[in-house]
């Protein structure tokens, strides 16, 4: 019988331990471990200042109702100011808010956008209703508001609170207001908790501090 010469490969070190069932034991555990770990030993950001606690206000809705702090209650909402004939010659404005509003497309039963009108003699219930919708404004989550005291509420609350910020000054007139273009970020108690520009940056941040909002004050 003619014998046959063979030749045996050696396993290198690498290939006996994958080889193990040990081995692919552990990396499983491992893979399940740590992102557990991370989320134990995770920093969490800081808490954002508290500026101003809101006084209770309400105003009217495009729709004719009542609409104020009593409906903001337990929700994080963003308040804006304008007139329906700055949002007709402010596309870039219009843009940014309705981006804004998509951003928020899975939060909406948690949060709430105001726009308040500083014009409300102009801004009738029906002007507002024509200009929310054109906007495609969500009523479950953007309403306009207009009334006899809409004024009186941005002065006494809102303004007064871009004033003791530097944005504004006692003198500033209701159109530099509007000029502004700020975003005034509220808690699910009522409490100011910060200003932000209609930059792309400012949105950013202001995106990231309403999930802080909502993760830290649960209802």
């Amino acid at each position: 019988m003619e014998a046959t010469l063979g030749y045996i490969r050696k396993e290198t070190f690498v290939q006996r331990l994958v080889g193990k069932k040990t081995f692919w034991t552990l990396i499983c555990s491992l893979l399940f471990i740590y992102p557990i770990y991370r989320s134990m030993n995770r920093t969490l950001p800081p808490e954002l200042p508290v500026y101003l606690q809101l006084p209770s206000f309400s105003l009217i809705n495009d729709f004719g109702k009542s609409f104020g702090s009593n409906e903001l209650k337990g929700k994080i909402y963003f308040v804006t100011f304008a007139n329906t004939d700055y949002l007709k010659t402010n596309p870039k404005l219009t843009k940014t808010l309705g981006t804004i509003q998509k951003r928020m497309r899975g939060v909406r039963n948690e949060a709430s956008h105001v726009t308040i009108t500083t014009q409300p003699i102009v801004d009738s219930v029906a002007t507002i209703y024509k200009s929310a919708r054109k906007l495609q404004a969500n009523p479950f989550y953007w309403n306009f508001l207009t009334g006899d005291n809409a004024v009186q509420t941005i002065n006494n609350t809102f303004k007064a609170f871009l004033v003791e910020q530097k944005y504004l000054t006692q003198e500033s007139s209701l159109d530099d207001l509007v000029n502004l273009n700020k975003i005034i970020l509220v808690d699910r108690i009522g409490q100011i908790r910060g200003a932000y520009s209609m930059d792309k940056h400012s949105i950013n941040t202001l995106m990231i501090n309403v999930g802080i909002l909502m993760n830290r004050n649960k209802k």
